[in-house]
């Protein structure tokens, strides 16, 4: 995993993965429980908040890549050094590693609270936490390279099980949707709150875009990875007002899961089980790339090697996660990562693009006055 000077091209992916690297960061533990956040301020206008943060997702993505594409093979931890110096810009660092730590402990956790609720009662929590980081930690030890084919591979199979909801349409009624155009401008706002926490994850980019090659394409491919999820997510938000009507979105505790209990094939008696250990699949890249990030900011800053942290932040988040036994631990620990998330990931990159534009500029001014 050591790595000096430039990144060799064996280490290197192709910049239409981007689209799985994004895809597979995003549709996470908020696909399945979305519904019910949004619905509950916007009602029926659900579907218009969605596609409110949606385009708030285009815009932020967009304002990520131009931020990184002014510093061409440099990552977060870099820029922040370059832009902030070196003791504001470590600390920054710092709270970039302790959001990728606190978002690898909140998948986990979280997964293991589905799993309880819907399938497996009694399964012990190390288990499922140690299953999911020793995956994570096998991935991770294979390279970038690794974890970018594994949201390749857990968005293709995602996508064939998702695509099976089809058997809820014949259900849906058209009077769950209406009246439209009745939610105040202010519960729009905290429904796109919401909603925008659903969609986090496309910032993963900051620590893996130095890897990209064709980097010139990444806009392009970035905002194709977006609009996929926005796609997913408006799928998702029409099929259960249709199916369930309001208030059974907001009893509902994992409405896309509940959605599966109606899925019925001849030749498979329990299909939650299948689309269970799917979702395993899908939470994999999440934590991958969370993870990742953490240890690669952990070599920038401590002498030790990636495969090292791995292995010491490994072991310390599987500790962690056995403190979260109930749900109430779960739900206030997410309540405080939801607005820790929402502003690193949707109002910070607008501020280090603003930081980083004016250090530009006050380069340039040196540059010409030197000249």
């Amino acid at each position: 995993m050591k790595e000096s000077g430039a990144i060799p091209a064996a280490k290197t992916f192709e910049a239409y993965l981007v689209i799985f690297a994004v895809i597979g960061a995003q549709t996470g533990i908020g696909l399945a429980v979305f519904q019910r956040f949004v619905y509950l301020h916007a009602r029926q206008d659900a579907i218009f908040a969605v596609a409110l943060a949606g385009l708030y997702a285009h815009l932020t993505m967009f304002v990520i890549i131009r931020t990184l594409q002014r510093f061409k093979d440099k990552d977060i931890y870099d820029i922040h050094r370059l832009v902030f110096g070196k003791w504001f810009g470590s600390f920054l660092n710092l709270v970039a590693m302790l959001y990728c730590c606190y978002s690898v402990l909140m998948v986990t956790v979280t997964y293991f609270e589905v799993l309880t609720t819907y399938m497996f009662p009694e399964i012990p929590n190390w288990f499922v936490s140690g299953i999911l980081i020793i995956l994570s930690i096998y991935t991770i030890i294979g390279g970038i390279r690794v974890v970018v084919g594994l949201c390749f591979y857990s968005v293709i199979l995602s996508s064939t099980v998702l695509f099976v909801l089809y058997q809820l349409f014949p259900y849906c009624e058209i009077e769950n949707f209406l009246p439209l155009f009745e939610a105040p401008f202010s519960k729009m706002l905290q429904a796109v709150y919401e909603m925008s926490l659903s969609l986090a994850g496309f910032e993963g980019i900051y620590f893996y875009y130095p890897y990209i090659q064709n980097k010139e394409k990444t806009q392009k491919y970035g905002q194709i990875g977006v609009l996929l999820t926005n796609i997913v997510f408006l799928f998702l938000i029409v099929l259960a007002i249709g199916f369930f009507g309001g208030q059974e979105i907001i009893k509902s505790a994992w409405p896309t899961l509940s959605m599966y209990k109606v899925v019925k094939f001849p030749f498979f008696e329990q299909y939650q089980v299948i689309v269970l250990c799917v979702f395993m699949l899908a939470i994999l890249p999440i934590i991958a790339i969370y993870l990742w990030g953490l240890t690669k900011g952990i070599k920038k800053h401590i002498p030790i090697s990636q495969k090292t942290a791995l292995y010491v932040v490994s072991i310390i988040l599987f500790l962690c996660t056995l403190w979260f036994q109930t749900r109430s631990q779960v739900y206030t620990a997410g309540l405080y990562f939801n607005k820790t998330a929402f502003y690193i990931v949707f109002v910070y990159p607008y501020i280090l693009f603003v930081s980083t534009w004016i250090a530009a500029r006050r380069k340039q001014k040196k540059e010409r006055a030197t000249s």
